[in-house]
């Protein structure tokens, strides 16, 4: 393979390969999320162990009740976490003890084009009307105050605290990369090359970051010649890890800094993310790239963690997890005795790394057990998108059960169909829900399902025809009209069976 050398010698803070990042998420917009993976960190069961956190943490923190508390999202992409998050905090900010305190949350992203993509987000209406959410442009490598779009007005000084949720973000933007060789501290320089088809030499630009390789040089450092709060951080690995690479989230830690100054009353962060959480989780050699349409790096947030105490804040650690880990930082070390029971309770018992891992097993499991499916779609919210991967077998199976087991499902029905979060090219989670339903002869609860599928996508054979039917065994006139719309849309198959309806209609 011919190969183009992009760089030489070059700190991996300083590579090119940031900008290509941000440009290739400025390009893409919301349509990064077809190749982006974002389940594990964008669904209603990660979403609600947030919201019950953030609620442990009003409850803890000293608020000024006159002034608004802000929610910050870093990163926000798609909006699909921001809705489930949303919805799941009105629930919980009805306890007394929270329910006179003016919340706002804020999403956002240096991408303008995914901030136009949530403003046409109906979903989104009622709660930019009552000023319970947000958004605004921010740049994590770039910080500035908020200014509130829909609000129309810039945050210069918060007067509350700050909470903060960065989901798969850290990973994604700049990173510095360090050696300890017989207890020398080095800084890794990286060359960078490219397969020669994946660049374009006339613009500059880099097309793809699949086949990107780096040759790694070292350059000793004097520990004394860096920032005192990285240094330290450069001296505990050099004690700590006498031999082996490990990386520096420069962006998340000046990004930290950032939010001291910016709201003086103090931070909480949750994060999840593919990372380190101890010393010994890291390799002795430098890490790989992760490509996925983009690119990411493994978030060392034990040095995050270290970071904050350094500052007298505090981190909660969620124990050793194949996969993302789930953790917490405050800027303050000051109790938090709901918040800290919370975390055990909710991320370090069973988190959502661990609800990922079962989701893996079941939505595999073949044939699906009914009642392992009922309990999967309660743990998961319910979750669209889980019931969708259920669909097909639940009609297979469900119209044989037992009523108590068909009537369990059926009452998830409504929770999932306010769930629903529409994507570009994302499956039509609301006709499956109306066709289950169908299915189980629960016509009265499919048609609103099948009239959100057309409303969101348009008017189609499938649910054009099918509210037909749903009408029909409701005695309703608008049978007739449905099955009129259905059969200009039918194809040559279909057609005899809608006229077979219309005949039958006129005929009564």
């Amino acid at each position: 393979m011919k190969t183009h050398l992009l760089e030489t010698q070059i700190p991996l803070s300083q590579s090119r390969l940031w900008q290509a990042q941000r440009h290739y998420f400025t390009e893409e917009g919301i349509h990064a999320w077809q190749q982006v993976p974002f389940f594990v960190t964008s669904n209603p069961f990660i979403a609600d162990r947030y919201a019950r956190l953030i609620a442990a943490y009003l409850q803890d923190a000293r608020l000024n009740p006159e002034e608004p508390v802000y929610i910050l999202e870093l990163g926000t992409g798609s909006g699909q976490f921001s809705y489930y998050c949303h919805l799941a905090l009105q629930k919980y900010l009805q306890d007394p003890r929270l329910a006179q305190l003016k919340i706002c949350y804020v999403m956002t992203d240096f991408t303008s084009s995914n901030l136009a993509f949530w403003e046409e987000q109906a979903v989104f209406a009622p709660f930019f009307a009552n000023h319970t959410l947000d958004y605004a442009l921010f740049d994590i490598e770039a910080p500035e105050p908020l200014h509130l779009v829909k609000q129309n007005r810039t945050l210069k000084q918060l007067n509350n605290p700050l909470i903060v949720i960065g989901n798969y973000v850290f990973d994604s933007v700049r990173h510095a990369l360090f050696t300890n060789q017989a207890g020398q501290v080095f800084r890794c320089l990286i060359d960078t090359q490219i397969a020669a088809e994946d660049y374009d030499p006339e613009k500059d630009q880099i097309l793809s970051f699949k086949n990107i390789h780096f040759r790694y040089h070292s350059k000793a450092i004097d520990l004394a010649e860096e920032p005192p709060p990285l240094a330290a951080l450069l001296s505990q690995y050099q004690a700590q890890l006498p031999n082996g690479s490990f990386s520096i989230p420069t962006s998340a830690l000046d990004l930290l800094d950032f939010f001291k100054e910016y709201a003086p009353p103090g931070y909480l962060l949750l994060s999840s993310d593919k990372g380190f959480n101890q010393i010994q989780e890291m390799s002795a050699h430098p890490e790989d790239l992760v490509f996925h349409g983009s690119f990411s790096f493994e978030v060392n947030f034990h040095a995050i963690a270290e970071y904050l105490r350094s500052q007298r804040g505090c981190a909660h650690l969620q124990s050793y997890r194949d996969g993302i880990k789930t953790n917490l930082f405050l800027s303050s070390a000051a109790p938090t005795p709901r918040l800290d029971r919370a975390f055990y309770d909710l991320i370090e018992q069973f988190g959502p790394a661990d609800y990922f891992r079962y989701h893996t097993l079941i939505k595999q499991q073949d044939p699906l057990d009914l009642n392992v499916a009922l309990t999967q779609l309660r743990l998961s919210g319910p979750d669209p998108y889980v019931f969708s991967l259920f669909n097909l077998r639940l009609c297979e199976q469900l119209p044989q059960a037992d009523r108590k087991l068909q009537d369990a499902f059926a009452a998830l029905a409504p929770t999932l169909l306010q769930q629903i979060y529409p994507l570009p090219s994302s499956t039509d989670h609301a006709f499956n829900l109306g066709y289950f339903l169908h299915t189980l002869e629960r016509y009265l609860d499919a048609i609103p399902c099948y009239e959100a599928s057309i409303q969101r996508y348009g008017e189609h054979f499938d649910s054009c025809f099918n509210l037909g039917i749903c009408y029909y065994y409701m005695d309703s006139n608008l049978s007739q009209h449905y099955f009129e719309k259905a059969l200009p849309l039918a194809g040559a198959e279909q057609k005899p069976q809608v006229r077979s309806w219309l005949t039958k209609l006129k005929s009564t």
